[in-house]
């Protein structure tokens, strides 16, 4: 099998082109060392979103990422150079990783020039990017116009590299060397400087707005305004303790230097975006990663497509991390794929570390020939598809719900009988509330109940959702808890009714409540579907190891076994009979039957396999054959053929070492024994079981954490905020859900980026 191309093979731009989404999400592109993880020194402390003074006057200069595509600086009016350089500068040099850099180009000599080298994919050639950016063309067309394509006197001594950049002080490359260092640390003087600390408090309120999922702005923020909405009331708060801000903001602060402005806002917080975006890049580095990725509207009515990646850090750790929410105009499977790829390729991911992909079960995302994870599998036919689990299992249920005739029919009595009647006034869900209240306070003073903190508390009826996780079982929990208060609320509105169509209503909906079959099937299915819902619920942890899962899927089946018959039992025809067989056997027949289906044996090959890495399972399956196949069917590529007989020796070390060592026995996970082997330095001793711990760990559970993005995107984008700048709303998103690492960063850094961005009217 051939090479697997990078993913920067699949989206070259025209000339001069840069796609909307580039200006939006525009990480650094130099490429991240997997062994010590440093970056080009040029983008260290330097935002890479192009600079705010590219606004619509000047949008039609174009940068272009690729050397060998790109106009020359001299090309462009002489009051625009200076803001087209800085825009080059902000992205760094372009050096993209690939295999398909044509058989002479070394990518580890971005190593001994990472400053200034730059490679074209279009010319197949080396270009110098200070040179480009300070230097005319005619100096030196090599590194300028042509680009250098003599890769066998590229380095070297005498090499044509070490040349270029010269050792005279005044040398061409030096003096461009020299000019880009004076462009990057001119000084901005301003005669009224204010302290630096006032810029970092501003920032740190925009944060922690950001944080709590908070609107900023409002619609009268003039000075004579009562309420000037959350960001200027949150400063007007700590000025009134903290003296030094109060003598350098709002009306202290510079007339044309405040950095209170809508734009100064949307440019700090998208700086706190793009370094969280920064950091969980250098999180993953060059190792195995995966995908999970849904899909929903919005309150605006756009449709958002939800980007998170799943990987294991260098602890041992499993880690999903939200990095992305895009607009697409439809849900097709070429439309998410080319929205994927395109953040994929500006944070420089290279598509041969994709090792794993997470969907629901839509025809979109799971289609076998023309879904999602075919395509993707056309370009990396490693990244294994997980349909989620969660998904199949809520599947199950509802298929449960459904295909048992008196069940299904029970459902629909307690949905739209019973609970839409209820929660379709609020009178009523008002009603219900004060008499399960007093029924709460008369079971306390009979001493029935007990009190404390948490218990007791409010509660409403809850519908039950085909597409909610869980909501079957909180549906049915909801009617039991609160039974008496929705019964004497039906008999309340039978009796004073203000309608006969209402007092009809009630009495239909309180026969069916106390019917014989309708509270048999309400303790039947509670019973039933709590003995699925330690599944469901697990499903939903971030960060969920997927060995662990399929064993929950084995005792929730075994479970389910334990309620039903034996075989060949015969049955009287009685109406305990009729019960037992046509309902309470037919719900569990069901739901194994559904079980499994959606957690087959092929479906879930890889992950059987995978039981043998696990501890617990020393002795009775632990295979070195079993896990060498694992490595030859599934990861061919990441294993050589040597580290292939390598990998033997050490599994035979590691099962010796299994029987003898007591903590080893303890762990039960294989996401246990990752961090295990981390924290006793074995890591580096069992390298290759290490390696192929951290691919199996890498494989996608469930969408859950997608689901939670959408939950906070809810949050963030109300009704009233639904015109949100689609780079400005992920930014905020960002920080909303990654907050762990935006608390992590450092304010000073922010305002560092912020002051290289443009020239400012205050020295910062």
């Amino acid at each position: 099998m051939g090479k697997t191309p990078a993913i920067t093979e699949f989206f070259k731009r025209k000339n001069g082109e840069i796609s909307t989404n580039e200006a939006r999400r525009p990480l650094t592109n130099t490429p991240i060392d997997t062994e010590n993880n440093e970056t080009t020194p040029l983008d260290e402390s330097r935002s890479t979103k192009v600079m705010r003074s590219l606004k619509p006057s000047t949008n039609s200069y174009r940068v272009e990422r690729d050397p060998g595509k790109r106009e020359q600086i001299c090309q462009y009016p002489v009051g625009k150079q200076n803001e087209i350089r800085q825009a080059y500068i902000l992205k760094g040099p372009y050096q993209p990783v690939s295999d398909s850099h044509g058989r002479r180009f070394q990518a580890s000599w971005y190593d001994k020039f990472r400053s200034w080298l730059e490679y074209s994919p279009e010319k197949d050639a080396a270009f110098c990017f200070p040179c480009f950016l300070f230097n005319k063309p005619e100096s030196n067309k090599a590194f300028i116009i042509d680009g250098f394509k003599d890769w066998k006197h590229a380095t070297g001594k005498g090499g044509a590299f070490i040349v270029h950049v010269g050792t005279a002080p005044n040398s061409s490359h030096q003096n461009a060397e020299k000019q880009l260092q004076d462009f990057l640390h001119q000084e901005r003087h301003l005669a009224n400087i204010y302290a630096k600390q006032t810029p970092i408090d501003i920032a740190k309120n925009r944060l922690w707005l950001a944080m709590q999922g908070l609107a900023m702005r409002g619609r009268d923020e003039s000075e004579n305004s009562s309420n000037r909405e959350n960001f200027l009331e949150l400063i007007k708060h700590q000025t009134s303790f903290n003296k030094d801000v109060a003598n350098a903001v709002l009306n202290k602060a510079p007339r044309h230097a405040s950095y209170i402005s809508s734009d100064i806002q949307k440019e700090i917080l998208q700086i706190f975006g793009e370094k969280i975006k920064r950091t969980i890049r250098e999180e993953i580095g060059g190792y195995p990663f995966c995908i999970i990725v849904d899909e929903a509207g919005d309150v605006s009515g756009k449709q958002q497509m939800a980007i998170i990646l799943k990987f294991v850090n260098n602890l041992g750790l499993v880690n999903e991390r939200f990095f992305s929410i895009v607009h697409v105009d439809d849900t097709c499977a070429m439309t998410l794929k080319k929205g994927i790829f395109e953040v994929l390729s500006h944070c420089q991911f290279d598509l041969k570390n994709l090792r794993g992909q997470g969907y629901d079960g839509t025809s979109n995302m799971s289609g076998k020939w023309k879904g999602l994870q075919a395509l993707v599998n056309e370009q990396c036919p490693y990244a294994y598809f997980v349909h989620c689990f969660a998904h199949r299992l809520q599947l199950a249920l509802v298929a449960a719900a459904k295909d048992v005739i008196p069940i299904f029919q029970f459902f629909s009595k307690l949905s739209f009988v019973v609970v839409n009647y209820i929660l379709a006034s609020y009178k009523r869900v008002n009603e219900l509330q004060k008499a399960y209240s007093n029924e709460i306070k008369m079971l306390i003073e009979d001493g029935e109940l007990e009190t404390g903190i948490g218990l007791n508390q409010a509660s409403n009826l809850q519908r039950p959702g085909d597409t909610r996780w869980s909501s079957h079982l909180m549906s049915i929990s909801s009617l039991m808890k609160m039974f008496s208060a929705t019964c004497s609320i039906f008999h309340k509105l039978i009796d004073e009714g203000d309608t006969s169509v209402e007092r009809a209503q009630a009495t239909t909906a309180l026969d069916t409540m106390t019917s014989f079959e309708f509270i048999f099937l309400l303790h039947l299915m509670k019973k039933v579907l709590e003995l699925s819902n330690l599944l469901s619920q697990a499903l939903q942890r971030k960060s969920q190891d997927i060995i662990n899962s399929l064993h929950l899927v084995e005792t929730t089946r075994t479970l389910l076994l334990k309620g039903g018959r034996a075989r060949r039992q015969h049955d009287q025809n009685t109406v305990e009979v009729h019960y037992r067989r046509n309902l309470f056997y037919a719900a569990i027949d069901v739901q194994l039957q559904e079980l499994r289906y959606r957690f087959n044996e092929k479906s879930v090959e890889l992950l059987t396999l995978s039981c043998a890495l696990e501890p617990r399972s020393s002795g009775q399956y632990f295979k070195i054959d079993d896990i060498c196949n694992l490595v030859n069917k599934f990861y061919p590529e990441d294993f050589t053929d040597v580290e292939k007989e390598e990998l033997k020796v050490q599994l035979c070390h590691y099962e010796v070492e299994l029987s003898r060592h007591e903590d080893l026995k303890k762990l039960s996970t294989i996401s246990e024994l990752s961090q295990w082997l981390v924290n006793t330095g074995k890591h580096n001793m069992y390298a290759l079981i290490f390696r192929l711990t951290r691919l199996l760990l890498t494989l996608s559970v469930s969408t859950a954490s997608a689901k939670r993005a959408f939950s906070a995107r809810n949050v963030v984008k109300t009704t009233k905020r639904n015109k949100m700048e689609a780079d400005f709303f992920e930014s905020c998103l960002l920080i909303n859900i990654e907050r762990e690492i935006a608390k992590n960063i450092s304010t000073s850094s922010i305002i560092d980026t912020f002051k290289d961005l443009k020239e400012r009217r205050a020295l910062l």
